[in-house]
């Protein structure tokens, strides 16, 4: 997806602020998917986002219609965990729009049974500023 010139996609960290007036937080999170609408919705609360940003644009830059908007899904780190929330590139005020850092999954093999081993390898690339974890 494509936000102010700047391609981003799933595992992405983003940050933005949104065209509607009555929200001023500073959207952080991860993009986790994109969807349309019917999926969007059982996120958040659409209907009312979308009415508050209609008052935050003017007459000149009209705003597809919800049903036809995409949507980004993104993970936000809250004090009691993590949340998802749903939100169209339509309403990011465009110029706030940042890629904090693009993610990339690799996926390592360790060819052994001895467990420690694994271990050994999963802490070494931790130590090094790495997120990583054992499939097995």
């Amino acid at each position: 997806m494509i936000v102010n010139s700047q391609s981003f996609d799933i595992g992405d960290a983003i940050q933005f602020t949104s065209i509607n007036p009555k929200d001023t937080r500073v959207w952080n999170g991860t993009v986790i998917g994109f969807c349309g609408y019917r999926v969007a919705a059982g996120y958040s609360d659409l209907i009312n986002y979308y009415q508050q940003v209609l008052t935050g644009i003017n007459g000149t830059n009209k705003i597809s219609l919800l049903a036809d908007a995409q949507f980004i899904l993104l993970e936000i780190k809250t004090e009691n965990g993590t949340m998802v929330q749903a939100i169209s590139p339509e309403w990011i005020l465009v110029e706030s729009f940042k890629v904090i850092k693009a993610e990339a999954s690799y996926m390592i093999q360790v060819y052994t049974h001895d467990g420690e081993t694994v271990s050994n390898v999963l802490q070494l690339l931790r130590d090094n500023g790495f997120v990583c974890r054992s499939l097995s």
